[in-house]
């Protein structure tokens, strides 16, 4: 389904936003939608280093980052290779695209499904404060480099992410996730930072409304 008609099917319905993704007829378009008070952020958008040419994929994210509004998100999947654990590669090169395009600093970001570790936090932190970072069940697999950039991250710059139906979030079981699952990535991500669970759900409600201007 394009991006008018989601929002055309979101406009009638109380308290229901939406995402403008890549637009298909133009950028003239993509800025109309934008420019929505119900489009509340551009996305999600990114790569795929798993499949066929992410280079040129890259290039082709150069588009939708011309469009975008700082004001409003930028949701970003840069999905990475199994062998690069901490995104390294898609993160690099995201941030290059992203100055190529004229991204300001002060863009806000959402990094949908994060699993880097402090080095690659931090870098991107440094490019782009103004970025919230998505965490899932992914967390219970995480090492200790990866958990140690969970750990320093300011509170008020995490939300969690199922990523139904994928990414069960139960260790050693197999399942299809869904979005009722939220609480128990909660309480993996308050293991991990040595929180509580009720504490984790609270500050990423709070999180996500701020992200989102909500």
């Amino acid at each position: 389904m394009s991006s008018r008609l989601h929002l055309d099917a979101a406009t009638p319905l109380e308290e229901v936003l939406d995402q403008a993704g890549q637009p298909q007829d133009g950028s003239s378009s993509g800025l109309s939608l934008l420019s929505s008070p119900n489009v509340i952020a551009l996305g999600e958008v990114g790569f795929d280093c798993t499949v066929g040419n992410w280079e040129r994929e890259g290039k082709v994210l150069d588009e939708p980052f011309r469009l975008a509004d700082p004001n409003k998100p930028i949701i970003l999947h840069l999905r990475r290779t199994a062998e690069d654990k901490y995104q390294r590669a898609p993160l690099e090169e995201c941030i290059k695209i992203a100055h190529v395009a004229g991204i300001p600093p002060h863009q806000k970001f959402h990094l949908h499904c994060f699993s880097g570790s402090f080095k690659e936090l931090t870098h991107w932190t440094q490019t782009f404060p103004e970025t919230w970072f998505g965490y899932t069940g992914m967390v219970a697999s995480f090492d200790e480099h990866q958990l140690s950039g969970l750990r320093s991250l300011n509170a008020k710059r995490f939300v969690l992410e199922t990523d139904a139906p994928y990414l069960w979030p139960r260790p050693g079981r197999r399942g299809i996730n869904r979005p009722r699952l939220l609480g128990e990535v909660a309480t993996v991500v308050a293991d991990a930072r040595q929180s509580t669970t009720a504490n984790v759900l609270e500050r990423t409600y709070i999180n996500a409304r701020q992200l989102y201007s909500v």
